[in-house]
């Protein structure tokens, strides 16, 4: 499993990159995709990709809006 340290996190996410950055199998993310509820996507020809920025804003939403005391 890859490991990012802050300085290697990449600009552009591959769908393979990005299922190893938040540990999720990549079917859940093209999962995620065809309902609307993971990170935004950009479409580079037939190739998928994932910027940091866009990746960091959606982890940032899931946050639990009570969390447990």
């Amino acid at each position: 499993m890859q490991v990012y340290t802050t300085d290697a996190v990449p600009e552009w996410f591959e769908a393979d990159s990005l299922s190893a950055y938040i540990h999720v199998p990549k079917q859940t993310i093209y999962r995620w995709r065809t309902e609307g509820k993971g990170p935004r996507a950009h479409k580079f020809g037939r190739h998928l990709r994932f910027s940091r920025a866009d990746v960091e804003a959606w982890i940032n939403e899931q946050a639990d809006p009570d969390p447990a005391a």
